[in-house]
């Protein structure tokens, strides 16, 4: 599960396609083919050789094609078509995109759950179902171990955080602390 953001122009042009594809009812193929060249473009050397300035346009559809032959028609055209506009870089992250758009069309969210140690199965499970019942949505949460936050946990969904550690909770007290009133001094006779 991927949690970097995508870009705009990733998000644009593989927007496009995912309506193409729903249109088609080729999601879940195009899906996966976008997963394969995902993970083509996980290869360092593929990344420059695709990416960098001193391959030629020829030399980089010569090395596409035998991968994109295997491929849906629509999803041949868009990788073509980002190679014919100078948009490979498109590429890497479009099956990351791809993916966050069919979440989204399944009202399912995903976010990430940080602890100091590893959480249980159940428990992973447990807080998926409480924030289930509060956002109205199916969620599906990974794991990051995150070992400065001591006890509790830090769920970040999207562009949302809730903060159940217990670092959270003291910076909480603390700032509760500094904002509140005190009362006047009673002055003495």
């Amino acid at each position: 599960m991927s949690h970097s953001a995508v870009d705009p122009v990733t998000s644009r042009w593989v927007g496009a396609l995912w309506n193409l594809a729903a249109g088609k009812g080729a999601t879940d193929v195009v899906m996966d083919d976008l997963e394969r060249v995902a993970h083509e473009f996980r290869n360092p050397a593929v990344c420059t050789f695709m990416l960098g300035g001193a391959v030629s346009m020829e030399d980089r559809r010569a090395k596409l094609q035998p991968l994109v032959d295997t491929f849906n028609s629509l999803t041949q055209r868009f990788v073509w078509l980002c190679l014919d506009r100078g948009r490979l870089g498109i590429l890497p992250n479009a099956f990351s995109a791809f993916r966050a758009r069919r979440m989204q069309e399944d009202g399912v969210l995903e976010g990430v759950v940080e602890a100091p140690r590893p959480l249980g199965e159940h428990d992973v499970k447990a807080l998926e179902n409480s924030l289930q019942s509060r956002l109205g949505k199916t969620v599906r949460l990974a794991q990051a171990i995150t070992p400065d936050l001591v006890g509790g946990v830090r769920v970040t969904i999207g562009d949302k955080m809730i903060d159940a550690s217990i670092a959270g909770r003291f910076d909480g007290l603390r700032r509760r602390l500094l904002e509140a009133r005190l009362p006047s001094p009673v002055a003495s006779d």
